[in-house]
Order: C-alpha cells, then structure tokens, then sequence
C-alpha cells in the first residue's frame, strides 16, 4: 500500500502512512480496528488479528518522522504538512502526529 520506494511518496502515500499507524496504534490500546460506522457494513469488526513486523513499524515510523520533519517529496514539498498548517487544526493535527510517532516508537522497542 506504500510503494515500492521513498521516491513515490506523494500527499496519498503520507495518509496511507498516518492511516496504518492509527489503526496499528488503535488495535495495539483496544485489541480491534474501531473504524465501523452504523451507515457500513461492520467489516472491522470481524478482523480478529492485526500485526506488524518490526521492520514495517520502523518503516512507519520513518515515514511519519519524515512528514513531521517536513522532508521534501521529490515534488520539493510536503503536501500534507502543507494543508495542514493552513487548517484551524495545525496544532492539534501536529500532537496527533507526535503521539502516533511516540506510540508506535514503543511498541518497537517492546518487541
């Protein structure tokens, strides 16, 4: 889901990455993927086991350390940090970040 390389990353592949880690984060406190609405079919419900392997939580974890240290994309910019420091919700967006990076930083030293 997040390419083959860190040359394709874009604004999709930074979204990809945070969206992972939320759900890696949200099934390492909970024990399941809490992502069902009442207007969708219950399908995260029916997940019963959701893994990582150590080299792919260091690889997300280097992909969201990039976005919050605003390393250019081979388009020279961060599209997402961009749209968010726009946005009402810049500080709150930026915690969001730092805690999903703090999260998954000791679940990787965890195992």
């Amino acid at each position: 889901m997040l390419g083959e390389s860190f040359e394709q990353i874009d604004l999709l592949f930074d979204n990809t990455a945070i969206a992972l880690a939320e759900l890696y984060v949200g099934w390492f406190d909970t024990g399941k993927l809490d992502y069902d609405r009442e207007d969708r079919t219950p399908v995260w419900s029916k997940v019963t086991e959701f893994t990582a392997s150590q080299d792919a939580i260091g690889f997300l974890l280097r992909c969201l350390n990039d976005i919050r240290n605003e390393v250019p994309d081979e388009d020279g910019e961060r599209e997402i940090v961009e749209l968010w420091k726009d946005s009402d919700s810049w500080e709150r967006w930026s915690s969001h970040l730092d805690m999903l990076i703090l999260r998954l930083s000791e679940k990787s030293e965890v195992q």
